[in-house]
């Protein structure tokens, strides 16, 4: 019987071992699993961030191209001139002819 005992003893020490194991190994899988929960939000909340850093590019981007200066305008009517003066050369030109 004293070996049964000493059996009975080790093997309920070896389940307490393993409750306690097991309750850490709990512990830690929710504490896992907190930070996965932390991470997935952060994760959303840059994936937000970027698209409306994206968007907000985008406008200006689009305010950019709408918005004229005066050195281009001036720019553009002189070119116009240009090519307005070359035409009317050509047609001399070819009424001449």
């Amino acid at each position: 019987m004293p070996e049964d005992n000493k059996a009975l003893l080790i093997f309920s020490t070896r389940v307490r071992q393993l409750m306690l194991r097991f309750q850490e190994i709990k512990a830690e899988n929710n504490l896992l699993c907190e930070k996965i929960k932390q991470r997935d939000a952060d994760i959303a909340r840059l994936e937000q961030e970027i698209r409306d850093i994206q968007q907000t590019f985008d406008r200006f981007k689009t305010a950019k191209m709408m918005t004229v200066t005066d050195g281009d305008v001036e720019k553009t009517k002189a070119r116009l001139a240009a090519l307005i003066r070359d035409v009317n050369k050509c047609i001399t030109w070819l009424a001449e002819k």
